[in-house]
């Protein structure tokens, strides 16, 4: 078998030969021939909201961003007030390359770029108006965050905001569910397959791959994205399932008769304790496709148990209060929502590991909506918060958890009980 090893960051001679354009679901105009839209190859953008409560809570939202993107001119997406702060943040599956960025706004005089990295945004670059065009250090990040700043009285708006980026692959949001007829991948000596680590550690596996398939037909250009995630019981996440980490390796140069890869994945600050099944699937690189891969679990990632933060460490005495018209918990001078869960049913462990910060260890499932349906619901009800409240206490074990039930039968429980 030859020999390769190939890294995980994406190779210039596997993907499209051509610039790729990243609109980032801010875009308002059409992407040029050749360019690739990445909202349309896997981007996630959500970012400030507004309650119409005047006692409410400033929320992340994933609402209005597609006006950004639809390719009309005078589109955009508007602040619902002149209020702050005010910003976007950006989601990919898999790490992106850019270098330029181009942006198109107003009433507002400067937009702040930050990168995700080690678990928090650092800062990248200020740009000092409301639209412009710029280089930028090459960077490789899974996640933008921009921030409108020194905003006027008016609600801020952003019609465009582009980064572009040397060509590579990126898995869209939502993956293929068919599979390409006639060719299959399959791993061999697959390294290690079993791994004790913890957040924030690097994970690499080694393998042997190989496809096979239709002997006449010229085999597909693929790569595969491995995933750390879990199957969500009745609530769709960003993604899809709940993922909690995912990187891709490069599978340039596959052949019949087999060759040797290597990748890696990092532990998040929110990967959860306990026993975790590193995945993988492969995809063809227009990512219409998925091709059948044998076997799809790679290895087993085991990460101890969590000690219980002391008080006033890492999870800070909080007290409630209010700070320009919000109510919440007030730690030092920053205020935070008052629960993990103040409306429906989430799961996340991003979100819940984040719930460290307002200090508070008690914590609120919501099942809602129609908690009381047909008997033959309860068992997937239940099943639901048990996914739950697991979930929780794998990234956050000191919690102590209410369960909140919606009371109102549904149409269905009523025709099971007339009396």
């Amino acid at each position: 078998m030859a020999h390769q090893t190939v890294s995980i960051r994406p190779r210039n001679d596997f993907i499209m030969k051509t610039r790729m354009l990243v609109w980032i679901a801010l875009a308002a105009v059409s992407a040029a021939a050749g360019e690739v839209n990445l909202l349309q190859q896997g981007c996630i953008l959500s970012g400030s909201g507004f309650s119409a409560e005047p006692k409410g809570w400033k929320l992340e939202t994933f609402f209005y961003y597609d006006r950004m993107a639809d390719g009309k001119k005078h589109s955009c997406w508007k602040a619902f007030d002149a209020r702050g702060p005010h910003y976007i943040l950006a989601n990919w599956r898999t790490p992106v390359l850019f270098d330029r960025i181009r942006w198109d706004g107003r009433n507002f005089g400067k937009l702040s770029i930050s990168v995700w990295r080690n678990g928090k945004y650092e800062l990248l670059k200020v740009l000092d108006s409301s639209r412009g065009e710029a280089e930028l250090p090459l960077t490789r990040a899974e996640r933008l965050r921009f921030d409108l700043l020194e905003g006027n009285q008016l609600p801020p708006r952003l019609y465009e905001v582009a980064v572009t980026g040397p060509e590579q692959v990126l898995p869209p949001a939502t993956l293929p569910e068919k599979y390409l007829d006639g060719f299959a991948v399959e791993l061999r000596n697959v390294t290690p397959a079993a791994v004790s680590a913890r957040p924030g550690d690097t994970v690499t596996i080694e393998l042997d791959a190989a496809i096979s398939g239709n002997a006449a037909a010229v085999p597909p250009k693929v790569y595969m994205l491995l995933e750390m995630k879990e199957k969500s019981i009745g609530l769709r996440q960003q993604f899809g399932d709940l993922e909690i980490g995912s990187d891709l390796i490069d599978l340039a140069g596959l052949d019949r008769q087999g060759r040797h890869f290597s990748g890696t994945v990092t532990l998040p600050p929110w990967m959860p304790t306990g026993r975790t099944e590193l995945t993988a699937q492969v995809l063809t690189a227009d990512n219409r496709n998925l091709v059948k891969l044998s076997p799809a679990g790679l290895a087993v990632i085991d990460v101890p148990e969590l000690e219980s933060p002391a008080p006033g460490g890492t999870a800070p005495a909080a007290s409630v209060g209010e700070k320009d018209s919000w109510r919440g918990f007030q730690v030092g001078g920053t205020l935070y929502p008052p629960f993990m869960n103040h409306w429906c049913t989430t799961l996340d462990y991003e979100r819940f590991y984040k719930t460290r910060l307002n200090g508070v260890i008690l914590q609120n499932i919501q099942m809602y909506p129609n908690m009381f349906g047909p008997k033959r619901t309860w068992k997937n009800t239940f099943a639901r918060l048990d996914q739950q409240a697991t979930a929780l206490l794998r990234v956050r074990p000191e919690s102590y958890i209410l369960v909140g039930v919606d009371m109102r039968p549904s149409a269905a429980w009523k025709a099971e009980n007339p009396d």
